[in-house]
C-alpha cells in the first residue's frame, strides 16, 4: 500500500503527517491522476499540498477550506527529503 510521509510548515509549527489510503484516493477523485504515478513523475506543487491539507486535516491539525491551508502553509515536502510515495512494507 502506499503511503507518503510529509513535513508540513503552518503558521509556524512544523507537522510530520502521513498521507495514506484515504488521502491518496481522494487525491485521485481530484485530479484524475494514479497515485501510483507519483512515484515516476515529478508531482506538482498543488498535488503535494492536497495531500498535505487532507493528511493535516485527518490528523485534526486543520480544519479550514483548502485555499485557507494555501494562504496560511510555509513548506510541504516529503519528510524523507523525497515527496514520492513509498512502499509501506519496504519501510519497516
Amino acid at each position: 500500500m502506499l503511503r507518503i510521509g510529509l513535513r508540513v510548515t503552518i503558521n509556524g509549527a512544523t507537522h510530520e503527517v502521513t498521507a495514506g489510503p484515504l488521502e491518496l484516493v481522494m487525491f485521485e477523485r481530484e485530479y484524475g491522476v494514479s497515485a501510483a504515478s507519483l512515484a515516476s513523475q515529478e508531482p506538482r506543487l498543488e498535488w503535494m499540498c492536497f495531500l498535505a491539507y487532507r493528511a493535516m486535516r485527518r490528523a485534526g491539525l486543520f480544519d479550514a477550506s483548502f485555499d485557507d491551508f494555501l494562504a496560511a502553509v510555509e513548506m510541504v515536502e516529503g519528510s524523507g527529503g523525497d515527496p514520492r510515495p513509498t512502499d509501506a512494507a519496504a519501510s519497516t
